[in-house]
């Protein structure tokens, strides 16, 4: 990861070029100076180092959210909202896989609630809205609301099949799309009808990974969801 890390050093300091004229304490210099924390965060998170990541994403929160920004000011206004989102989604997939599932539900939902505003006029909110519905739908079902898991999944899975349907096959597609297959079939009602689905939307979410190319099935993300799919499917119903 010394490659990642060195490149969000880079991207850090050419956004510190372009603020240096501005005021210390303006809230441009105040939201760069936590872009790195929050890509240290998405990099432990990546290398599997889930409690650092959580405290990076954390305490980068904390600073972010006393910043105040002008009403009139739409850039920095969206810049600081996906600042907080992306320590919303760092925590939520930390406390996730740490098994903190209460924690992960609210971290999840506040993820939610900012991702459509965080990203640009030009820029489609779907595939970002879609990623934080998984990883809410997710906590709830692992803490048994399968139902309410469903039905926030739905928009999801519906925008997922719409892709696929338009020809999607990316590796960042697939790896979505797998995923929300993965929290379909964990939230399935156990019964004759639930496992059927369940078992169909296992297969089918290992057939997205196994259609990404090799290099992409090794990325820490594409390996993570194959071994979720994996267990799943070695977990037999009672």
């Amino acid at each position: 990861m010394a490659g990642a890390e060195q490149s969000a050093q880079a991207a850090v300091r050419g956004l510190q070029t372009l603020v240096a004229d501005l005021p210390p304490d303006s809230p441009q210099r105040r939201l760069a100076g936590t872009n790195l924390p929050l890509a240290d965060a998405d990099i432990k998170l990546a290398e599997g180092l889930l409690q650092p990541a959580l405290a990076e994403a954390t305490a980068a929160r904390a600073r972010i959210e006393p910043i105040a920004v002008p009403t009139t000011d739409a850039n920095t206004t969206r810049w600081k909202t996906n600042q907080l989102q992306i320590s919303c989604n760092v925590a939520a997939q930390a406390t996730l896989q740490l098994g903190r599932y209460a924690q992960a539900e609210a971290a999840a939902r506040q993820w939610l609630a900012i991702a459509p505003n965080s990203v640009n006029s030009q820029t489609n909110p779907k595939p970002l809205v879609s990623r934080a519905r998984c990883t809410l739908a997710e906590a709830i079902a692992m803490q048994g609301r399968n139902d309410e898991a469903q039905k926030v999944l739905q928009p999801a899975m519906a925008w997922y099949v719409q892709q696929q349907k338009a020809g999607a096959t990316g590796t960042t597609f697939r790896y979505d799309y797998a995923y929300a297959l993965y929290v379909s079939a964990i939230s399935q009602p156990d019964d004759a009808n639930g496992r059927k689905q369940r078992d169909t939307a296992l297969a089918e979410a290992a057939a997205q990974i196994a259609g990404a190319s090799a290099e992409a099935q090794k990325l820490a993300d594409m390996r993570r969801v194959s071994d979720l799919i994996a267990k799943a499917r070695s977990t037999t119903h009672a």
